[in-house]
This record gives C-alpha cells, sequence and structure tokens, in this order.
C-alpha cells in the first residue's frame, strides 16, 4: 500500500495519481498537504493490500518506462506565427495541429477561470491555444485517465504531452498503441499552493481578476523571455523574468515537489515517443541555427515517435548528436534549495509578498542570467 507521510516517503510520489486510476477496489483519493502538492490518500477501510498501487508506480521501477531515443534533433515550427506565439519553438503545437486535422484528440495543461491548471482535451483547432507555452506549476493529472480511457474505447487515436513523471505514469496505466505520448523536459515543477499566493498577490496589488500568464512571453527574445500577466479587462503587465520573484523562486528551486529533486526521469532516456524541451545550447552546437524565435530539442525515441515527427511536414528540423544536446534535466534531478524547509515554514502563515521579502529577493539581470544557464 502506497504511504506518502513523511518527507522521505513524499520523495517517491510525483503525483501522477497512475495508482488511483489501477486501484480495483477505487479506494485511493487524493489530498492537498501543507506544501501545497496533490498526493493519494488511501482509505484503508476499502483497501484489499493487493499492493498494485506499489507495483503500477513509475517511481518503483522507473527503468521499465525508460528509452534511448532513436534520433536527436535542433527544430522549429516553419510557421512564424505558431513559433513566436510558442514558449520555445511551436514544434508540439504544430505536431498537435497534424494530430487533431487527422481526427485525433490531444491533452495538454490549461488554466481555468480560477487560474487552476489542469489536463484537459482538446479536439478543436481553436483551442489549442489554451495548452500552448508553458506553465511553471504542477498540473492537475488526476482527471484525465478516465477521459482517455473513453477516447480509446472510441479507436480515437490520443496525443498526450506532460512531464516525463506524468507520461511515466500514463505508460504505466494505459497501455495502448493508440497512444502518442510527448514528455517535457522538465527543471522540476513549483507548487500550486505558492503559485495560488502569487495569483492572490498579484489581483490584489492590481485590483483586477488574472485571465491568463505567459512565463515565456518572447517578445524580449527566447533566451530573455518575460513574464506577461492578461487581466480580465485585457490589459496586460509585462517583466523580465529576473523581475518576476515567483521565476526567480522557482529558478532557486525553492519550491519544487520532493519527487523532483529525486527524480528518475532527469535522465537522457525518455518515457514518451517524442521528447520536446529548449535547445538551451544551440549556439555553440550549431550556431547557424540560433535564433531569437526560439530553437526546439526534440528526440524522437520509438519508432512511432520517429514516425509522428517525419509525418510533420510544418515542423523543419536537423539532426544532432545526442551528448550535444544534454542539459541539467537531461542528466540529473535539480538539487533543492537549503532555504527550502524554512520557506515553506513560512509559507503557511505568510503571504506571497512576505515571502518575496524573505527568499526572493531581486537579483541585477548578470547574476541572474547566470544563473539561469547553469546547466550542471
Amino acid at each position: 500500500m502506497i504511504q506518502h507521510h513523511s518527507y522521505k516517503q513524499k520523495e517517491t510520489c510525483s503525483g501522477c495519481m497512475a495508482c488511483a486510476q489501477e486501484c480495483p477496489t477505487s479506494c485511493i483519493d487524493h489530498i492537498i498537504d501543507d506544501e501545497g502538492f496533490m498526493y493519494p490518500k488511501v482509505d484503508l477501510s476499502m483497501c484489499i493490500d493487493c499492493d498494485h498501487c506499489v507495483k503500477i508506480c513509475p517511481f518503483t521501477h522507473p527503468d521499465e518506462h525508460k528509452i534511448t531515443p532513436l534520433t536527436c534533433y535542433a527544430a522549429w515550427s516553419v510557421d512564424d506565427s505558431t513559433r513566436i506565439k510558442s514558449a520555445t519553438a511551436g514544434v508540439f503545437t504544430t505536431l498537435a495541429q497534424d494530430f487533431i486535422e487527422s481526427g485525433g484528440v490531444v491533452y495538454g495543461a490549461a488554466y481555468d477561470k480560477q487560474m487552476h491548471l489542469s489536463h484537459i482535451r482538446i479536439d478543436q483547432l481553436e483551442d489549442l491555444v489554451k495548452i500552448q507555452s508553458s506553465k511553471y506549476l504542477q498540473s492537475d493529472f488526476s482527471k484525465i485517465y478516465k477521459q482517455v480511457t473513453k477516447d480509446i474505447n472510441a479507436g480515437l487515436e490520443i496525443m498526450i504531452s506532460g512531464t516525463g513523471c506524468q507520461i511515466a505514469g500514463i505508460r504505466a496505466a494505459l497501455k495502448c498503441d493508440q497512444l502518442t505520448l510527448v514528455d517535457i523536459t522538465c527543471l522540476g515543477v513549483p507548487s500550486p499552493g505558492v503559485f495560488e499566493k502569487f495569483v492572490q498577490s498579484v489581483e490584489e496589488k492590481s485590483n483586477k481578476r488574472i485571465k491568463n500568464i505567459n512565463f515565456r512571453d518572447k517578445s524580449t527574445g527566447w533566451k530573455t523571455y518575460s513574464q506577461t500577466i492578461t487581466f480580465d479587462d485585457d490589459t496586460t503587465q509585462s517583466v523580465t523574468s529576473d523581475k518576476s520573484p515567483y521565476m526567480r523562486g522557482f529558478l532557486d528551486k525553492l519550491y519544487m515537489r520532493p519527487s523532483c529533486h529525486k527524480c528518475p526521469f532527469c535522465d537522457s532516456k525518455r518515457v514518451g515517443d517524442i521528447t520536446i524541451g529548449d535547445f538551451w545550447g544551440i549556439e555553440k552546437v550549431l550556431p547557424e541555427l540560433d535564433d531569437v524565435r526560439g530553437v526546439s530539442l526534440v528526440y524522437a525515441n520509438t519508432a512511432k515517435g520517429q514516425e509522428t515527427l517525419d509525418a510533420c511536414k510544418r515542423i523543419q528540423k536537423q539532426a544532432c548528436a545526442l551528448e550535444d544536446t544534454l542539459q541539467q534535466s537531461l542528466v540529473r534531478p535539480a538539487t533543492a534549495n537549503k532555504k527550502r524547509k524554512a520557506f515553506f515554514r513560512d509559507y503557511k502563515n505568510k503571504d506571497f509578498k512576505q515571502l518575496t521579502k524573505k527568499y526572493m529577493s531581486e537579483r541585477s539581470r548578470i547574476v541572474q542570467f547566470a544563473i539561469n544557464m547553469l546547466k550542471y
């Protein structure tokens, strides 16, 4: 039976909720802990001690899901509009467009009206904007298993994007040839509870409701991206990432999920059919492709992934060596900030402004850029 009461136990749970999907007695629900993260909760009166939840957990046997990439690419969408609007180079959006045009459905992370992040189902091209761009907090992945199962039973082709741990959960729980899985390179996921405090702080200061937050607005460039907040009256507030206390805390690994610091999926062996991320270091490997509009790092990990990439004519790509693509999230997990424990102790009774003052003080752009670009 799964147990996640202590910090040490929490280091082995990513919150993918595959255990709840696979529980034969449906005795697993979820709770939000005092750091703002979701964890499974077992109803002991219904548990039959079958240990199926432990066996299905991707953290229990991660190597069963990891695949050595077949081919590595620098890639980008040929459509400039898609490329500019995307966090990196529009590769996932372009693949998703092809998928929907072929009659398939796509799942990705989107904000709701309350600025909560969860995975949603998309089957119309005009809705793809909802799952476009990076959202720097953990998405609620628990709600999609039943809907994906319905789509499988309906004979649909399904594309799902997510972090490595989420995609490993889907692969473990729903073994099916109809799934095309896309994992996103990931430094770690911040606490939804901290994000909620951040949103509340901005709304109180502006006296407006937030409609959207784009953490990777490339109007200032791909490598010097900005955070742009859109309010319900369509006014915007934009700052470069070094001016955002939320981004400073994230990049300092101050409030990531405990499992992120022990993540077995921070590896060049991947869990999706396709892997997509930023091609940091492109200026050293393929300087002729270095572009302020963004360049994606893409791995084709399976024959299905390779076929999907090759069939998409709206993506340009250039092959490169695996060793030229490695960065922190593809080598080892991020080390937790030494102040993490103190931060979450204060998180319980301080607002975001107070937390910012104590833990996320502003740095010069030169220092912040150096921190952001550290790979190892």
